[in-house]
């Protein structure tokens, strides 16, 4: 295969809902408006888009996108679609995007999150108030009032700071069940992702039972892949609740037929919300987020950040497709901040051992979420054998007592132990950290279809709402 171009993928229809999303996997101006003292440029005139299609990889910096990107050249003989972008299409705007917040150089995802929701930056921790306690409208709640149809879709929570960023108003990122409730009173229709308690009676602190207050709305909730797959193309009202906590890691899911039968993949339920928004009248607005990359970055988990990263490229794929069939829909591709400061090192003499570390992280069948807790909960005995199994690496005495694991002595905690882990397996899979934290450098933002060309090479996080809201028509 040419890896110039990418296997395309067909319209999407109710017959090839789930064959669309595994091709995936396969294969400006803006209102004037002053920003801390600086106005945005309004060009004479903006192209205008009818749909808006929002992809955040959250907490992807360079080097997870570069990560992802070679494994599929290596192993597929093609780019990914992210990539592909920059090589095939000529339309396609990259911009490099500055992310910081109200209050601090490095954001949080709420901060990131609601520059792009409300135009304003805000201090880390809270979802579109600002620094003086004003609760400019997001971006979600603009698209309801002018007759568009909207949804979230989200690894995470559905109730987490990102998708939370687009459509609620609140002083902490924290009060999940809130946020829930602004979803209802503010009409996202169609809702994906985890947190099932901040929605059911019994777990509510309220006792809210948000689930019936959703149908009695005119929703149909989805517990499982194949509910969703049944209702998505005859329903434009969806909630989607397909795990208590966070939705698997891609790694977990993949090894694992319980899950791959009843957790949908991200490109899954960007298939479904695309089915469900599609007919819209006015059009939409969809953010779509992988949320788990940024938890494997803050892991310095490589495995787990390469195929959760590969999700959410199968998304954009799904995207892509869907948008070249229709020419009304701007697609934008970005990330909120980096976050663990992977990057592919290069490894052995003249650098010849770094392919082969790369395909063995790959090959690696579960995250450390899951594995760690087993191997702090095994005998001393257990220990490098079972770390040897999850690993794939020949792992000595030596290395296992730096991960902490010395004899007679405390166990490690699980922070030191993610750090120590991913120190340890850099000199077997190529891919180093610079923090568990997240990042504050520029990241990548790539914006096509109508509207596409208002964004500048150099963006603020902030400018972007601003320029989107011009473009939809808001």
């Amino acid at each position: 295969m040419n890896p110039s171009h990418p296997p395309s993928i067909p319209p999407l229809t109710r017959r090839n809902f789930f064959h669309t999303a595994a091709l995936g996997a396969a294969a400006a101006a803006a209102t004037p408006a002053l920003l801390r003292g600086r106005d945005i440029p309004a060009a004479a005139s903006v192209a205008k888009a009818r749909n808006l299609i929002f992809l955040c990889s959250d907490g992807m910096n360079h080097g997870t996108l570069a990560f992802a990107d070679q494994y599929l050249r290596m192993t597929e003989d093609r780019s990914s679609h992210w990539m592909g972008l920059y090589e095939t299409d000529r339309s396609v705007v990259r911009a490099l995007m500055e992310t910081r917040s109200a209050d601090r150089l490095v954001p949080d995802s709420a901060a990131a999150g609601s520059a792009w929701g409300c135009g304003e930056r805000v201090n880390n921790g809270s979802l579109n108030i600002t620094p003086d306690g004003r609760e400019p409208a997001a971006l979600l709640v603009k698209a309801k009032a002018r007759g568009k149809k909207t949804g979230l879709v989200t690894t995470t929570t559905a109730t987490h700071a990102t998708p939370a960023s687009f459509a609620a108003n609140l002083s902490t990122r924290n009060d999940e069940e809130s946020i829930a409730v602004q979803y209802l009173e503010r009409g996202i229709d169609v809702i994906m992702g985890g947190g099932r308690p901040f929605f059911l009676q019994r777990t509510r602190g309220d006792g809210r039972d948000l689930i019936a207050e959703f149908e009695a709305k005119g929703f149909r909730v989805a517990r499982t892949a194949p509910e969703l797959k049944a209702i998505a193309a005859d329903h434009s009202r969806v909630l989607g609740l397909f795990a208590d906590g966070h939705l698997p890691y891609s790694i977990d899911h993949r090894s694992d037929s319980e899950l791959r039968a009843t957790v949908p993949t991200l490109a899954e339920m960007t298939a479904a919300a695309l089915l469900c928004l599609a007919k819209a009248r006015e059009g939409f607005v969809l953010q779509i987020e992988g949320g788990r990359v940024d938890h494997a970055g803050h892991a310095n988990d490589a495995p787990a950040i390469l195929h959760d990263q590969l999700a959410f490229d199968a998304a954009v794929g799904v995207v892509l497709a869907f948008a070249r069939e229709r020419g009304d829909t701007l697609v934008i591709v970005t990330t909120d901040h980096g976050t663990g400061g992977a990057m592919v090192n290069g490894l052995g003499s003249g650098y010849s051992a770094t392919e082969p570390g790369l395909l063995r992280a790959a090959e690696v069948r579960h995250s450390y979420e899951f594995y760690l807790p087993r191997l702090l909960a095994a005998t001393p005995g257990e220990r490098l054998s079972l770390l040897r199994n999850y690993t794939g690496c020949e792992i000595t005495e030596e290395e296992l007592a730096a991960l902490g694991f010395v004899p007679d002595g405390p166990l490690p905690n699980r922070w030191s132990l993610n750090r120590a882990m991913g120190a340890l397996l850099e000199r077997y899979f190529a891919v180093g950290w610079t923090t568990g934290h997240h990042t504050g450098e520029g990241v990548e933002f790539a914006a096509v279809g109508p509207g596409a060309g208002a964004f500048p090479a150099y963006v603020r996080n902030d400018a972007v709402h601003h320029h989107l809201t011009e473009i939809l028509g808001l």
